[in-house]
């Protein structure tokens, strides 16, 4: 196997582990041996040295080498060759995993990225998922939804939204605004 290959493989795994143990962590609460192979996986996560965002979340999650974890973040985040589906679906699911330990100036970083760099979609169904799936978490986070700022509309869902644009009103049946 390639070292390519063995390397996109290890990172897959650590993001499935890392999904898992943030979701079901709360259901396994009350199993020790879950709560003590959710610590385990972060570890040896965090102890990665690869560049990439699963790591970071580790890193942060367990509070090794957070300066080093908190510069990779900045630095792409503002890396604009970085921007696909992959990009879209991993920078949301670090900073939902993570957002109690970011500082704002990080999380303004990332609102921004979602806001103002245009994304590869992808040409599979799989990547089309992950791509709309990153835009809608990312659009939860703001009043604005991020995926249809461009063209006027807002998320009437988000908190502190009031489902206006200035000159357009979103069409929402469930509390009666029309387009205007």
């Amino acid at each position: 196997m390639n070292t390519h290959r063995r390397h996109h493989l290890q990172g897959f795994f650590i993001a499935v582990a890392l999904v898992c143990a943030a979701g079901l962590s709360t259901v396994f609460a009350e199993y020790p041996d879950f709560a003590a192979r959710k610590a385990r996986i972060l570890e040896v996560a965090a102890g990665e040295s690869e560049y990439n965002l699963f790591t970071i979340a580790a890193k942060l999650r367990t509070g090794r080498d957070l300066p080093q974890a908190y510069q990779m973040i900045d630095s792409m985040v503002h890396d604009r060759a970085m921007g696909g589906m992959f990009y879209s679906y991993t920078m949301i699911g670090l900073y939902l995993f993570t957002r109690d330990l970011l500082p704002d100036s990080i999380v303004q970083k990332i609102r921004r990225a979602y806001r103002d760099r245009t994304m590869y979609r992808g040409d599979t169904e799989n990547h089309w998922v992950m791509y709309y799936t990153g835009l809608y978490l990312a659009s939860c986070i703001t009043p604005v939804c991020i995926s249809h700022r461009r063209h006027g509309h807002t998320n009437p869902a988000a908190p502190g939204s009031t489902g206006e644009v200035p000159g357009k009103t979103l069409r929402n049946p469930a509390n009666g605004l029309s387009a205007g």
